[in-house]
């Protein structure tokens, strides 16, 4: 008890020493007015609405925390390197050293007086945005997003900024020198570093892609709580060593020991997850190159005709089981003793009726039980199950062009190509949800590129309640289950199942978040077939 009131003591008038100060106060006050006069610009009819604030309600706190991030990063640099000259300047050090407390409660009790102070400041921009957004006859208002960014941008990149600012100054004892090297840092995290390894050095987030939607919530969660991961634990790895490096007695060296493990904790758990961040994205490029080595070892192979094929897909939690029946014919002139199908290699076969099969990956090669001579048909059925594995989605981006494609004028945003949940499905054809004959993308020659049109016949198997949106004239046969008969020859087919309500739509536009999210390659007019039957 005695310790948290230590604490409560240091942070009580750290932070009313800190609203005082005029530096705090002017950068504050022109950085509410910078948000102010952005957020009459943008939500207002006074100045140029924004496209994707109207179709992202989630945009406006995102884009709003971009500039409190980077206007609170600075004036953070400036306060908490301020700490302990501040202290000996005004000397009130002797006041505080004298009191009979640990080092730890004393660094802790300033850190949490700096937050505090700008959590204030958060708090007071986000909901001058809020009021400009409840108030805005363009956009919607929705909360959650308020928030989530709060926690994953805000929050960390503070806690790593004081960390970092009070391990500086308690090193180099030196303000100026503090300043010109986390200036220094600020600047190159945001024109130079930004984009190295993969935007690992990114501590404010500016260039990671955390669009949230209201109808599908972020694209990779997992990543996103990783990197913010790095960045929040660094940050009390630093505090750690700060409280280690006070020139000051410890008053106690169990306190003292237990601050060095924590610390050491902290500063592993930082770096592992960067570890972690950097392992996952080799691993995606390694999978990719995998596979597109795959696919250039099968680029020349025949290719066989995909005259009709039947889906059953059945939904159940984030897993689909599908049976494609398909009729196959030959247009070679040579008889084919073997030819490959793809589907999506997170997708397991389960079985293969019709003719024998091997599985590599995203590579099924049929192999018939005599040759399929030229004008010849063969009927096949594969079922399969599993989910999506999206790395196969656009083999023919590298890494690079891949996070280009991320970038918006207005935020960043993942590129999902398919949701697989309980409540959410989206399929779309770059997936390869289906079986399809040869290969996708290759760098060897053009014959990966030939279109086929398929007489194509779908049935879904969901959950009551949820509706399923396809291609073609629906019957909906009731207890979750549609039939689909597109009345053409199709080149490919997409599917969603969800709850689509009026609420949905007038929170999150669904024809936006779909071609935002699920990429533009998309089949035009499987969207239009979405948009217009809600």
């Amino acid at each position: 008890m005695k310790a948290i009131l230590n604490i409560l003591t240091v942070s009580k008038y750290e932070s009313k020493t800190l609203f005082r100060s005029w530096f705090f106060r002017i950068f504050s006050i022109l950085a509410l007015l910078f948000v102010f006069f952005f957020n009459l610009g943008v939500q207002t009819s006074i100045g140029w609405p924004n496209g994707d604030m109207v179709a992202l309600p989630s945009m406006i706190p995102f884009t709003n925390l971009y500039i409190i991030n980077i206007a609170q990063a600075i004036i953070a640099v400036f306060l908490a390197s301020d700490f302990l000259k501040r202290d000996k300047k005004l000397d009130t050090t002797e006041v505080i050293y004298m009191r009979s407390m640990t080092n730890a409660d004393y660094v802790i009790g300033k850190t949490i007086g700096n937050i505090w102070v700008f959590f204030v400041l958060n708090f007071i921009a986000l909901a001058m945005v809020a009021v400009f957004n409840i108030t805005s006859p363009y956009n919607q208002f929705s909360l959650a997003p308020y928030i989530y960014y709060f926690f994953l941008i805000s929050f960390p990149t503070l806690i790593f900024i004081l960390g970092f600012s009070f391990f500086l100054m308690s090193v180099i004892k030196n303000q100026a020198v503090t300043f010109v090297i986390l200036l220094g840092y600020i600047a190159a995290t945001l024109f130079y570093l930004q984009n190295v390894y993969h935007y690992l050095f990114d501590y404010m987030a500016f260039h990671l892609p955390m669009t949230y939607s209201d109808f599908v919530g972020f694209g990779f969660l997992k990543d996103i709580l990783i990197h913010r991961g790095i960045y929040l634990f660094l940050g009390l790895g630093f505090i750690g060593l700060t409280i280690l490096l006070l020139q000051r007695l410890s008053q106690s060296p169990v306190v003292r020991k237990i601050t060095l493990v924590f610390s050491v904790i902290f500063l592993s758990l930082g770096i592992g997850l960067g570890y972690t961040y950097i392992s996952n994205i080799d691993a995606s490029d390694s999978h990719r190159a995998q596979m597109l080595e795959l696919n250039n070892k099968y680029a020349a192979a025949p290719i066989v005709n995909v005259k009709r094929c039947d889906l059953v897909l059945e939904h159940n939690g984030e897993a689909i089981f599908g049976e494609a029946e398909l009729t196959l014919g030959n247009q070679n002139s040579e008889p084919m003793n073997d030819f490959v199908l793809t589907l999506n290699p997170g997708l397991e076969v389960t079985a293969v009726s019709g003719a024998q099969f091997t599985r590599e990956q995203q590579i099924i090669k049929i192999h018939p039980d005599t040759p399929l001579q030229t004008g010849g048909e063969l009927k096949i059925k594969v079922t399969y199950k599993g989910t999506i594995d999206e790395t196969f989605c656009y083999l023919d981006m590298n890494r690079e062009r891949l996070e280009l494609w991320l970038q918006r004028g207005n935020g960043i945003a993942d590129k999902k190509h398919a949701f697989v949940r309980s409540d959410y499905l989206l399929l779309t054809p770059e997936t390869r949800w289906y079986p399809t004959a040869g290969i996708s993308y290759s760098t060897e020659g053009l014959k990966w590129q030939t279109v086929q049109f398929t007489d194509f016949h779908l049935k879904v198997k969901t959950l009551n309640g949820l509706k399923a949106i396809s291609q073609g004239k629906i019957t909906d046969e009731g207890n979750g289950s549609f039939n689909f008969a597109p009345e053409t020859l199709l080149p490919q087919i997409s599917l969603a199942v969800g709850r689509y309500t009026t609420r949905s739509i007038e929170v999150d536009s669904i024809s936006y978040t779909l071609n935002f999210l699920a990429g533009h390659n998309t089949f035009d007019p499987f969207f239009k077939i979405l948009k217009d039957s809600i």
